[in-house]
């Protein structure tokens, strides 16, 4: 199990680590060069704050409304598999080719305004 974790957190820090210099550039302003050099550590700091307060707003707020939708949807599950299941077949026929009749699905049908 402590293999699993350490292997884990060295392939999240490998990936993650890249990104630190392009964050902390879009954060200050600075290109990574000047950023080295530069002594505007208190505008880091409220911009890294103003940016995870408001993607964490963001995100709160984003997921008021999709729990109620969970909600509906556990509430009406057994319609909602017989619905989705429907579709699945009938796009899944279409996709084999065994009718025709939606032609807005055609290649360049929708894209045709």
């Amino acid at each position: 199990m402590g293999s699993l974790w350490r292997g884990s957190s060295l392939v999240f820090l490998t990936l993650c680590l890249t990104l630190v210099p392009s964050y902390l550039s879009y954060l200050t302003g600075y290109s990574a060069g000047e950023l080295a050099y530069s002594k505007k550590l208190d505008q880091l700091f409220t911009n890294a704050v103003a940016f995870v307060v408001g993607f964490s707003f963001v995100f709160t707020l984003l997921g008021f409304p999709m729990s109620f939708i969970g909600q509906c949807l556990l509430v009406n599950l057994v319609t909602f598999r017989k619905v989705a299941g429907v579709f699945i077949v009938v796009f899944g026929l279409y996709t084999a080719g065994c009718f025709g009749f939606i032609p807005s699905l055609k290649r360049g049908g929708l894209a045709m305004f």
